[in-house]
């Protein structure tokens, strides 16, 4: 290509020496985590020998009524089957390809079907605690706390039991939510 002048070079062979990615549309996974061999089920036929990295993306709205929709062929709303469902849906839907989002990865193509059956229990709920992360730190849909809120949300959790009036699974949240606030203080030390 030396020796042509810029206009001589067709869109590709500009495109190659601008050394950009030819399609600069793909969006990079913003966070990503790190799944190690004995996460995943020691039955699983493809189970990796080496860690593997995994994108993370927020759900959809279509995903989150998706899941919900999946989750009631498990058991009742609520019910514990209900609930391991739709973890797992929400994990099989927020994992993806590290390097582009809008791709699954590449080892669990067909998530929905192999998140319950390649990814152990744990495996499965830790990844569910950063996909609920993620959102956290992404998502403008809370304002910070302000003082006053902070010494109110100190005298409710003083209280003998502050999740007795709660289901199960908004006690089951909001205990995520206050480990996720603990684990931020205490790295902020």
């Amino acid at each position: 290509m030396t020796g042509r002048s810029p206009d001589d070079l067709s869109a590709f062979e500009r495109q190659i020496a601008s050394k950009r990615p030819i399609n600069s549309n793909i969006t990079r996974a913003s966070k990503t985590v790190t799944i190690r061999p004995e996460e995943f089920l020691y039955s699983w036929s493809s189970r990796p020998s080496s860690p593997i990295v995994v994108g993370l993306r927020l759900l959809s709205i279509q995903d989150q009524e998706s899941g919900h929709q999946d989750s009631l062929n498990a058991g009742p709303d609520g019910s514990p089957e209900y609930r391991r469902a739709a973890i797992a849906f929400a994990v099989a839907r927020g994992i993806c390809d590290p390097n582009d989002v809008t791709k699954p990865h590449p080892l669990l193509e067909f998530a929905e079907d192999m998140v319950p059956a390649a990814l152990s229990r744990g495996t499965i709920d830790r990844l569910f605690d950063e996909l609920e992360k993620l959102a956290i730190e992404v998502v403008p849909l809370f304002a910070e706390i302000t003082p006053e809120e902070l010494l109110e949300l100190n005298e409710i959790l003083m209280a003998e039991d502050p999740f007795e009036n709660m289901s199960m699974d908004r006690a089951a949240r909001v205990r995520r939510y206050l480990r996720f606030a603990l684990n931020e203080l205490l790295e902020g030390q």
